[in-house]
């Protein structure tokens, strides 16, 4: 008689993660270096994405002009009678004004940004002032149910498998890898 045994995990020593900085910056460690998962690796003034935006009559600003959000960026006039106004939806910098074709492009403001490890590790390569290679020991889990690609993120183990799970709201879950019972 044979037995079909479906393994739940596999214990991987080697596994390597990438840690990436949004924008070009400054990166802390060197190749060789043992990190943790709380230590800072690098930093930069990262910037969200921009958005090419429209609008109609007459464009108050200039380019390269800081502003704020809801500040009036536009205005459109029937005489002397204001009929239209456009507002920034953030708070960023003009860029791309072409008063030909009503478009220009709002770049949001660019903030700190600390990069993470996110796991203890081996540094293992360095894009300089982009990214970090760690080698990090890892457990990868063979779930049930699945969405179908690889995820990542934050493991939370639910209860024993004889345990009786009550409701768990899903500002707890949300971003996290979701186990429902023990490993064994």
């Amino acid at each position: 008689m044979r037995l079909l045994v479906i393994k739940k995990y596999q214990y991987n020593k080697s596994c390597f993660i990438e840690r990436q900085l949004p924008s070009v910056g400054e990166i802390f460690v060197n190749v060789g270096d043992t990190v943790k998962g709380f230590d800072k690796i690098g930093h930069c003034m990262g910037s969200d994405n921009s958005e090419n935006l429209k609008f109609e009559g007459t464009f108050l600003k200039k380019e390269s002009d800081k502003v704020y959000a809801n500040e009036v960026l536009w205005v459109k006039k029937k005489g002397f009678i204001k009929i239209k106004e456009g507002s920034a939806p953030f708070s960023g910098i003009i860029a791309n004004l072409n008063e030909k074709k009503n478009t220009f492009k709002l770049k949001r403001n660019p903030k700190d940004y600390d990069l993470i490890a996110g796991v203890s590790g081996l540094v293992k390569s360095i894009v300089k002032g982009k990214s970090v290679l760690i080698s990090s020991p890892a457990l990868e889990i063979y779930g049930v149910i699945g969405k179908g690609e690889d995820v990542f993120g934050e493991l939370v183990v639910l209860g024993n498998h004889d345990e009786e799970l009550n409701e768990i709201p899903n500002s707890v879950l949300t971003g996290k890898i979701v186990v429902c019972g023990i490993l064994n």
